[in-house]
C-alpha cells in the first residue's frame, strides 16, 4: 500500500512541477495556470508523510484526502464526461490544448488529456486500496 500511495503522490506532484519532454507535454505546472491546486497538494504531502511515519493516523487522513480527491475529480471532470456541457468542454479543451491526449479531444463530449485520464484511474484505485488497508 505504501508504494501505491507514494506512486500516486509522485504522479499528482507532476501537477505542481509540470512534465514536458520536447514537444511532449504531459501536464503544465499548476503554479502558472491553476495555483488553487496547491490547496490540495500541500495537505496531501502532509498526509502522505503522516502515513509513512504514523500509519494508524495517516491512513485516516489519506482516506479523507482520497475521498475528497475522488469527489473533486467527479465534480470537475467525470460528470462532464457522463453529462456533457458544451461550455465546460470548450473551456477544458482550451485549457489543456497543449497537453498530451491519448484520445483526440471532442467538442461533443469531454475527453480528458492523458494526465487526467491516468488520475481518473489512480485516485479510485487508491481510495479502494486505503479502504482495504484500513479494514484488512
Amino acid at each position: 500500500m505504501h508504494w501505491l500511495v507514494l506512486g500516486t503522490f509522485l504522479f499528482y506532484s507532476l501537477n505542481v512541477t509540470g512534465f514536458k519532454i520536447g514537444n511532449f507535454i504531459l501536464i503544465e505546472s499548476c503554479l502558472k495556470d491553476e495555483p488553487i491546486d496547491m490547496v490540495f497538494w500541500v495537505p496531501y504531502l502532509s498526509f502522505v508523510i503522516a502515513f509513512w511515519i504514523w500509519p494508524d493516523v495517516g491512513q485516516w487522513l489519506l482516506l479523507g484526502m482520497m475521498s475528497l480527491g475522488v469527489f473533486t475529480l467527479f465534480m470537475t471532470t467525470l460528470r462532464f464526461i457522463i453529462w456533457p456541457d458544451e461550455r465546460k468542454i470548450k473551456g477544458y479543451n482550451e485549457t489543456f490544448a497543449k497537453t498530451h491526449h491519448i484520445i483526440k479531444p471532442s467538442e461533443a463530449r469531454l475527453i480528458p488529456d492523458t494526465w487526467h485520464l491516468i488520475l481518473l484511474i489512480l485516485l479510485p484505485v487508491n481510495l479502494v486500496g486505503i479502504l482495504v488497508y484500513i479494514f484488512r
